[in-house]
């Protein structure tokens, strides 16, 4: 990070241990095709 050509501030990095993802009710089914994004 100190030879950027810009700076990364603090704002700039996610903690992902602080993340709250949604959990779908229910699981897909092995082999089912998945919807991401």
């Amino acid at each position: 990070a100190a030879t950027l050509a810009e700076p990364l501030l603090d704002d700039d990095v996610a903690d992902s241990t602080q993340l709250e993802l949604a959990v779908p009710t229910v699981r897909p089914a092995r082999g089912e095709a998945l919807t991401i994004g």
